[in-house]
Formats: structure tokens, sequence, C-alpha cells
């Protein structure tokens, strides 16, 4: 935007009608000004050859604004339609998302995944049905830094199956005096993407019904 002076502004308001207002221009808005002062500036005193390459640089700066705004968009247009692509890569691969709780079939076992910052001499796993009651107490013993993929057969502390339906999961590591909560994910399969409005942010819709940002994915698997 450019701001002329008042001289210039009475100028303009008589020749085009613009308002006092209107003290911020458009480029086009701007050539319209210079083309007015040029139509009407006083042949016997036209207009200084310094104010008139002022003004000129002026539109210049305007039109270079202008310019760099709509490469700013045709950038943000091009992000945007490289994610929506690289989102459409993602469509049936199985993400490993943060959950509190996984779901047990009739058959088979349930897996899951605990995050461990560090090397532990111990994790202890602790399995809870909907009443909140510990239906099964794991204990995995030392384990490396890193993904610990574990598996659970669905059997209670006394080798029984327990029902099926969704159950707690909580996980504890200890390492010498100290002990730390442990972060549990669980995959799920990507069955859809969008772009979040506004940000453009990639979501991932998931086979449970959740659709999370694809910044809480910890893992990607084919």
């Amino acid at each position: 935007m450019t701001m002329i002076s008042q001289s210039q502004m009475d100028t303009l308001s008589k020749a085009t009608g613009l308002t006092e207002k209107q003290a911020a221009l458009g480029q086009e808005q701007f050539l319209k000004l210079m083309l007015t002062q040029l139509q009407n500036q006083d042949p016997t005193a036209p207009m200084e050859s310094a104010e008139f390459l002022s003004q000129l640089a002026q539109f210049g700066t305007v039109s270079g604004i202008q310019g760099l705004q709509q490469q700013f968009v045709d950038v943000a247009e091009s992000l945007s339609a490289d994610r929506a692509l690289r989102g459409a890569s993602l469509l049936g691969k199985s993400a490993l998302t943060p959950a509190e709780s996984i779901a047990l079939k009739e058959e088979g076992a349930t897996r899951f995944t605990l995050d461990l910052q560090t090397p532990v001499s111990d994790v202890r796993l602790e399995l809870q049905d909907s009443q909140g009651r510990t239906v099964r107490t794991i204990q995995l013993g030392p384990q490396n830094q890193g993904l610990l993929d574990v598996s659970w057969a669905g059997l209670d502390d006394d080798g029984r199956r327990v029902a099926p339906g969704t159950y707690r999961v909580s996980a504890l590591a200890s390492q010498g005096m100290n002990t730390e909560m442990v972060e549990v994910f669980s995959a799920h399969t990507i069955k859809g993407v969008e772009l979040a409005a506004g940000s453009g942010d990639l979501r991932l819709e998931l086979d449970d019904e959740r659709t999370i940002d694809l910044a809480q994915v910890r893992r990607i698997d084919q």
C-alpha cells in the first residue's frame, strides 16, 4: 500500500470521486492517480521530474509487494496440493496412534505398542475391564529404548479367556529407583484423509472412527 500527500488526495478526490478515507491505495488506484495527475497538471508548472520519479518508485514498490503476495499464495496452494497427494498414498496403511484402551475380539490376541524413552530394568502392564477391575498383570522384564510391540492373548491372571470388549492398558517402566508411565499406542487402518480447514494440515480418518492429526502418528506400516 502507498500513502499519498494531502495535495495528491485533493487532486484524486476531484478527478476520480475517491474520498479522503481512501489513503491506502492498491496498484490499480495508484496508477489511476498517476494518470489523473498527468492529465490535470498545470502546463505552466509541470510536475517536477524528481517528484514524478519518486512516485514511479512508489508504484514499483506497490507492484512488487503485490507480486510477492501472489507468489506466497501460489506456494501455499502448491504445498496444500502436495499434502493431499501424500495423504492419498497413506490410504489402507496402518497408523500407530496413542491409545488408552485396546479392543479384544471373540477370538485371537490383541496387539499394542509401548514407547520406551530410555532402557529400563522392567515394564509392568495392567489391563482393566470396563468396570475398572484389573484382569491381567504382566511383567515384561528388562527392555531396550524404542518401540516395544506387545501381544495379549486375552487371558486373565488365572489363564481364563476374558469377554470380548474394550480394555484399558496402563504401563509403568522402572529403572533403578525411578518409575514412570509409558505411552501406549495401537495400530489402526487409515481409511480416509482430509486437509484441516485454515492450516491445511493433514488429518487421518481411522477404522475406529477417530480422526487425528498426522503429527500424532508414531509409525506408519504397510
